[in-house]
């Protein structure tokens, strides 16, 4: 967990294809946790967590991705190897069974609901996540009508999950509306 916080810490704060992001809700939803904005980043915070007795990255980090976010895995890489993680790029045709990182896109959908994502039985639960209290808030999430009660049940699950950093959310690409006058 701290070797993934000290990755996450040190992730580059700007990405040219998007809105930075910290969560895997979109910032514009109202379910959107806009605490996560608050935590705590950078290479120095990196840097310390590295220097954790215990802690330590030997081998070099393989990034998996598509040739489409090789910019972005080169700018992550370049970040990392600031606060001392070599790491490799590896180009892959689509979701490898077995990865170290993985970048790649991921549509959200309008509904914060991510069961399917991060449920320990979630069907795309490609990271093999598994937390009971997260499993227990998605479940009450989806079965909650009540608006306020979502928002409450989405934001703790957004908290909680951050804590652990099972993954780290990057940017919402930017989207255009071409009208004619």
């Amino acid at each position: 967990k701290k070797i993934r916080q000290a990755l996450n810490y040190a992730l580059p704060q700007k990405f040219d294809l998007g809105k930075k992001v910290y969560s895997p809700i979109d910032p514009e939803s109202p379910f959107y946790y806009t605490a996560a904005e608050a935590q705590p980043t950078g290479a120095d915070l990196a840097k310390t967590v590295l220097e954790t007795p215990g802690i330590s990255v030997d081998d070099p980090i393989i990034i998996s991705t598509t040739a489409e976010y090789e910019p972005t895995a080169k700018a992550i890489q370049k970040a990392w190897k600031e606060v001392g993680i070599e790491s490799k790029i590896q180009i892959v045709a689509g979701v490898p069974s077995n990865f170290q990182v993985l970048l790649y896109k991921f549509k959200v959908p309008q509904d914060p609901d991510q069961y399917t994502l991060w449920h320990s039985t979630g069907a795309n639960n490609i990271t093999k996540y598994k937390n009971l209290r997260i499993d227990k808030l998605l479940e009450d999430g989806r079965s909650t009508l009540d608006r306020d009660e979502r928002i409450t049940l989405y934001s703790d699950f957004q908290k909680y999950l951050l804590d652990d950093v099972p993954a780290s959310f990057l940017y919402f690409p930017y989207t255009y509306t071409l009208k004619r006058k």
